[in-house]
């Protein structure tokens, strides 16, 4: 439900050409010529709409204005994601959830 619940969301606020699944409950979606303010107003709105659900999202992102390789720009956000979950869990009080 989660993963289904994410996708709708994602591609909602994205666009299916730009929004992948890469392994159960978790994506990758590009926004070209988006500014870092409007990719976080876009966050803020995925977060709220999976909080409608019942669900909290970690959502890392990493934007740039020149060219750069593309694996770098995923493993930032990934690291971003990961931190984010990180102090979700924190505040939680739960440890986080390894694979």
């Amino acid at each position: 439900m989660l993963g289904r619940a994410s996708s709708v969301c994602f591609t909602d606020r994205i666009g299916d050409r730009d929004t992948y699944r890469i392994v159960g409950d978790e994506f990758v979606a590009f926004v070209k010529d988006g500014s870092a303010e409007q990719i976080g107003e876009m966050i803020t709105e995925i977060n709220t709409e999976m909080e409608t659900h019942g669900y909290h999202v970690s959502i890392g992102a990493c934007s740039c204005e020149k060219p750069i390789y593309m694996d770098s720009v995923i493993k930032s956000a990934e690291a971003h994601m990961y931190d984010e979950k990180k102090h979700y869990y924190d505040q939680k009080g739960a440890g986080m959830r390894s694979r």
